[in-house]
Order: structure tokens, then sequence, then C-alpha cells
């Protein structure tokens, strides 16, 4: 009997050995889940501070909205709603008066317009040369919306347009 007795020792000494193992795992594991339950709690306040933050500084930018489309408003659409409200005078007064006929009134305004593309081949014929990006800020108009002008003299072998490795695109006299 002692001989199973041993045995049976063995097999429980062996089972409280694997039993240790799997309960240390089973800590290990637990204080990885306890960490890492901490960082997300700690990151999970963070992002509640920045989301709070957040809000606020839209709920600012609403608040000032309206000061700040009210200068909008008188610096720029009222002088530009006068300026047509007085243009519709004008052309009704003159079609009303019969002093200029239709024809005239269009020659006029033709004479004094003068198209982006011819505005644009002026100033590259004065300047020599002229940066894309000069040209959009003198035209008020996006740099690409430029460099098609450009293109299109360039294709009408009227100016010539530069890349060069390094700095901005050029516009250059033939």
């Amino acid at each position: 009997m002692p001989l199973f007795a041993d045995d049976a020792e063995k097999k429980i000494a062996r089972l409280e050995r694997e039993m240790n193992r799997r309960m240390q795992r089973m800590e290990e594991s637990f204080s990885i889940m306890k960490d890492t339950i901490i960082k997300l709690k700690k990151e999970n306040i963070e992002l509640k501070s920045d989301r709070d933050f957040l809000l606020e500084r839209y709920k600012d930018i609403l608040r000032k909205l309206p000061s700040i489309s009210e200068p909008v408003k008188e610096s720029i659409v009222k002088p530009a709603k006068q300026i047509i409200i007085d243009n519709a005078k004008f052309f009704e007064r003159v079609a009303k008066e019969g002093i200029v006929s239709n024809e005239k009134v269009i020659a006029d305004l033709k004479k004094d317009y003068k198209a982006p593309l011819d505005e644009l081949f002026d100033l590259v014929m004065k300047n020599k040369k002229v940066k894309l990006k000069d040209a959009a800020k003198k035209f008020g108009v996006h740099e690409g919306l430029v460099e098609q002008w450009a293109r299109v003299l360039q294709d009408y072998e009227l100016i010539d347009v530069h890349y060069p490795e390094k700095g901005e695109p050029l516009m250059m006299k033939k």
C-alpha cells in the first residue's frame, strides 16, 4: 500500500504545482487586465476633458458668430448692395430717358472691361517674370486658376511657364 500512497502523493504534488502555476498565470493576467483598465480609465478622463474643452470652444464660436458677421455685413454686404442698387437706378434712368441706346451702354462697358487673360498677359509682359502665387494674390483667385490661364497663354506661345526643381512656378515673357 505504501507504493500506492507514494504514487498518489506524487500525483497530488504534481497537480498542486500545476494548479499553482495556473493560479500564478491567472494572477498575472488579472494584473495586466487591471493595469489596462486603469490606463483606459485615465485615457477616458483625458478624452472627456478634451471633449469638454472642444465643446466650450464651439459654444464660444457660436456666441461670437453674430458679432463677427455684423462687421462683415456692414463693411462688405451693405456697400455692395448699395452699389448694385445705384447701378440699377442708373440703368433704369438711362433706359427711361432714352439718352443712350443699349448698344452704346454695352460698348462703353466692354471698352473698360479687360479679360483676366489679357490682364495676366500684360502683367507678364510688363514684369518679365511673375510667380503664379503673386498673380493669384493680385487677381484675388486661387493659384490653380492662374496656372490654367498661364497654360492657355503658353499654348498660344505668348508666354513660358517654368517649373523649377526648387522654388515656385514662374510665368516668363517669351
